[in-house]
């Protein structure tokens, strides 16, 4: 008996719904083996709700790149305070 990538996991989706939260980042982050993404997208090209999920997910991770992008540096103050505790361990 074969093991499903999507088989126990906590649901995203309606409560049949077999993608994980854990999943739907994975598959967004390129972090799943291929067997795993496929399963996945093959469960979103079936399942409506989870497809709005990814895309909202998807939509936040990329808005949230965006806002790293313009994040300002720390200040050499800072970097210097670092530096030295961590000498200092």
């Amino acid at each position: 008996m074969s093991h499903s990538p999507l088989a126990s996991v906590p649901s995203i989706g309606a409560v049949t719904c077999p993608v994980s939260e854990a999943q739907a980042h994975g598959l967004l982050d390129a972090e799943l083996s291929g067997a795993e993404a496929g399963a996945v997208r093959r469960h979103l090209e079936g399942c409506a709700r989870c497809r709005a999920h990814v895309t909202r997910l998807s939509h936040l991770l990329v808005a949230l790149r965006r806002q790293r992008l313009r994040q300002e540096r720390a200040p050499a103050s800072l970097h210097a305070r670092v530096r030295a505790l961590a000498r200092a361990e």
